[in-house]
């Protein structure tokens, strides 16, 4: 028996062994390889790039009213003011960084008592309470002041007493300036009606309710000055400021300032520590506050920041203007005893190139610098500047770091780069965008940037996805997906306002009485029109924030929808290549300096066709017909073509798209532009009947031809259609590409869960080969376990091309713990059975012991 009982448990072992947690078995495998697979997963939608579209002419003052951002630890969320709407309303946002989201913006007050003054543009104040203040609505009048009705929340306002009631004159107020010492709000200002001003103070203890009366800090007498940046030091009582002399003989400015401010007996100091008593004259100024000279030459607003040990830096523009570009910006500091020699970083085309920096050692400083951009046809001086770029200190030497953000990109000149105060990494600088031919209109955009660039707003879609099929863009190959591009553009996509990451509308014309929507919806890019001007021209334009390089061949698609009913009405449709993003209104002679290319236009009202060659590099407007007037029919719809190659330019028109005629072609040797932007141009000349027209775009497309590095999403992802848990879950993916590169590459492979959470990831950039392999780890499926899962490939490249997809396999087994759990009766049957026979064994081995 004794043996029995080993023979029996042996066996038992090894039958146990049999059943341990068997080995992951392959099930299937799921691919795909067409574009309606890949139409039917997610092609990702990283939000809009700017987080405000309705800013109006300078929807920050940042430079010269401060601060107009501020970053809370309380509450972690960086709140900013803006200008906004038609009637230059004071609006707040806060971007929530814990949420990793931006709030809808908030009006702080539905009226501007200075509206179409862009110089009113509000400034803020969180006090140590968590209350919000907005000042605003004030240039040279009285300074309008809201409070939040409760701490760190924007939804609603309490309305406040004028600090600056305007009356008499002296009392009226313009560009705020805001801190908080020793229980009191310090409202810094400048007084009075006189361009440049007098400076000094009001201070409030009962959260605005009350304002002492004005104290100067500052004056120049007949001439004025404007105070750029102020930094608080709480730790020695102090304030720092810098400033500029406002020569009102001269109407320039001059020269950079720095002083600082003695809060507990309020007594003004140079940079030198010369006590200055309780205020500031011009001699005073010159003799110890005097950080930089210009001369003769026009300084701008200058910017200061503070080192650990409060010795300050300043950073500003200075030039002659005579000659375009002849600006530069400028850097000087104090080593404590001395300036240093001015150091020109680069150069801008304007006193409006603003900047903002950051002061992270005496070693390391990141400075933003607004740099030259393009140009208006009749005055020089409202460029309004350009690019935004990004450089660096380190102790000696500038470097250039990178543009954050292009004028082609925005489609207008970037401008007022700040620095949030109390900011964090997330949310480095904000700035936004101009419109120097149409300052009136409320669609200039906000952005924000920092550690993670640009701070997408998710929660609005872009208009343009992150990566797109040929559903979405005529030339991507059926069957592949890769980056958003400019190469074609099916206008998929919808949007109220009809721009995009691709295109930029800009209205054209000269009419203020119609009414006129523009739209990206239902695959087209829709005009309309009601009630145009009696002798204005009504329009828009999409100006493509990316330029074609090389030999190209460019096509779009015009329709009417709803034909111009009034025989005094002309309808007019346009396919430009200019040399620079500019309005397709060349006719009208609105171009930058500097612009030239093509017009190719049709009249479907008429009907005529006519070629333009246009030039404006002498700053004279010139515009010349090539060929001669076709006065023929096309369509509707009818197509416009444009194709160069070297000097020669040719024009052709369609009625399908396929079938082209020639109307002119033209040799133009004196374009030597190697970048060319596309621009779409819809328009009527109308009269003052109420009717209404409309028209649309579709099928732009580039046949041939090169994108520049604006062309390409940098970044975007696809994500395969979500697979409910069936017990299986994915073991390998296999993604099949081409073209990848050092700058071009798939940036990650993941599976993902129903909340896109990363269930496994693999980060591994392919910059090589056509086949790439991740594999999940046996010990790893128990993780995946019950959840709905999908695949996601992520691309990242440089802007001027992509990867291309081709196929993406998924394969599947069951997973371990399904295997187990399924297996369980097995088990538990298996086990019963050996119980039975060891209990069997026992109770005969007792009835034989019993004997």
């Amino acid at each position: 028996m004794k043996l029995s009982l080993i023979v029996i448990s042996i066996v038992c072992i090894l039958l146990l062994a049999t059943f341990s947690v068997p080995a992951v078995q392959a099930v299937g495998s799921i691919v795909y390889t067409s574009t309606a697979d890949f139409d039917g997963g997610n092609k990702s939608d990283p939000g809009q790039d700017y987080f405000v579209a309705n800013g109006v002419d300078q929807p920050t003052y940042s430079f010269v009213s401060k601060p107009a951002a501020i970053y809370s630890s309380v509450v972690d969320r960086t709140y900013i003011v803006y200008e906004g709407d038609a009637g230059f309303v004071p609006y707040i946002v806060y971007y929530d960084h814990t949420l990793a989201q931006w709030s809808d913006p908030v009006i702080v007050n539905d009226t501007n008592p200075v509206s179409g003054d862009g110089h009113g543009a509000p400034a803020m104040w969180i006090d140590s309470s968590g209350y919000i203040y907005v000042f605003y609505g004030a240039h040279a009048t009285a300074m309008q002041l809201k409070r939040s009705t409760n701490v760190y929340n924007i939804s609603s306002w309490t309305q406040l007493s004028s600090p600056t009631p305007g009356s008499p004159p002296s009392n009226q107020g313009t560009y705020p300036h805001l801190f908080e010492h020793g229980g009191y709000i310090y409202f810094f200002y400048r007084q009075g009606t006189a361009a440049g001003g007098d400076w000094g103070f009001r201070r409030s203890n009962d959260f605005g309710v009350s304002w002492s009366s004005f104290t100067m800090t500052l004056d120049f007498g007949t001439d004025g000055l404007y105070i750029g940046d102020h930094v608080y030091v709480a730790s020695q009582s102090r304030v720092y400021y810098t400033f500029v002399w406002d020569n009102r003989v001269e109407i320039k400015r001059h020269n950079a300032y720095v002083c600082y401010w003695d809060l507990t007996t309020n007594t003004q100091f140079g940079i030198d520590g010369v006590n200055l008593g309780p205020l500031v004259t011009l001699a005073e100024a010159n003799t110890n506050c005097r950080a930089a000279y210009t001369g003769s030459g026009i300084g701008g607003f200058s910017n200061m920041k503070l080192d650990s040990s409060n010795r300050p830096y300043v950073l500003f523009v200075n030039g002659t203007a005579v000659v375009y570009d002849t600006y530069n910006i400028t850097f000087v500091s104090w080593n404590g005893s001395a300036w240093s020699v001015q150091q020109n970083i680069t150069n801008t085309d304007a006193t409006s190139g603003y900047t903002d920096f950051i002061v992270h050692s005496p070693t390391s400083i990141e400075a933003f610098l607004t740099t030259a951009g393009f140009r208006q046809l009749f005055d020089p001086a409202d460029d309004f500047n350009g690019d935004l770029e990004r450089w660096t200190w380190n102790g000696s030497t500038w470097t250039y770091q990178e543009t954050i953000m292009y004028e082609e990109k925005s489609g207008l000149p970037v401008n007022r780069p700040h620095v949030p105060l109390n900011h964090v990494p997330e949310i480095t600088i904000i700035f936004d965008s101009w419109l120097p031919k149409n300052l009136l209109a409320p669609q200039a955009k906000i952005w924000a940037w920092g550690s993670n660039g640009l701070v997408f707003r998710t929660e609005t879609p872009s208009d343009t996805l992150g990566i797109e099929t040929l559903t979405d863009n005529l030339q991507i190959s059926n069957g592949t997906f890769q980056l958003s591009n400019g190469n074609s553009d099916t206008f998929a996509t919808s949007s109220s306002d009809a721009s995009s990451y691709k295109w930029s509308n800009i209205p054209t014309g000269d009419d203020n009485l119609g009414i006129m929507s523009k739209r990206f919806v239902n695959g087209t890019y829709n005009v309309t029109v009601t009630n145009p001007g009696s002798t204005g021209r009504l329009g828009s334009t999409l100006v493509g924030n990316f330029g074609v390089t090389g030999v190209f061949d460019v096509r779009v698609k015009f329709n009417d929808t709803i034909p111009e009913s009034d025989p005094g009405g002309n309808t007019f449709y346009a396919l430009c290549m200019f040399s620079q993003p500019d309005e397709c209104d060349s006719v009208s002679g609105a171009l930058y300096v500097g612009t030239n290319g093509v017009y190719w236009q049709f009249s479907p009202s008429v009907p005529w066709f006519t070629s333009f060659k246009v030039n404006n590099i002498n700053n004279d407007g010139w515009v010349e017909e090539i060929g001669s007037t076709a006065f023929v029919s096309c369509g509707p719809p009818c197509w416009l073509r444009i194709t160069k190659t070297g000097t020669t330019w040719t024009f052709y028109r369609s009625t399908d798209g396929t079938a082209w005629a020639q109307h002119s072609q033209q040799v133009i040797a004196n374009f030597t532009a190697s970048t060319w932007y596309v621009h779409l141009e819809i328009h009527s000349n109308g009269v003052n009947d109420g009717n209404t027209w409309a028209a649309e775009v579709d099928d732009y497309n580039l046949v041939t031809g090169s994108l520049n590095t604006n062309g390409y999403r940098p970044i975007g992802s696809w994500k395969s259609p979500l697979q409910t848990y069936n017990g299986e879950v994915a073991k390998s993916i296999v993604v099949g590409y081409s073209g990848a590169t050092s700058t071009k590459y798939i940036d990650e492979i993941a599976v993902v869960d129903s909340q896109d959470n990363v269930l496994f990831a693999d980060g591994t950039n392919r910059i090589s080969g056509t086949s790439a392999n991740f594999t999940i780890g046996d010990n790893d499926f128990l993780s995946l376990f019950g959840k709905d899962w999908s695949v996601r490939v992520t691309l990242a490249g440089d802007g001027s091309g992509s990867v291309i997809v081709n196929d993406i396999t998924v394969y599947t087994v069951r997973s371990t713990l399904t295997i187990a759990i399924s297996d369980a009766p097995w088990i538990i049957g298996f086990f019963a059975l050996i119980s039975l026979g060891l209990a069997g064994a026992l109770a005969l081995k007792k009835k034989r012991g019993n004997r």
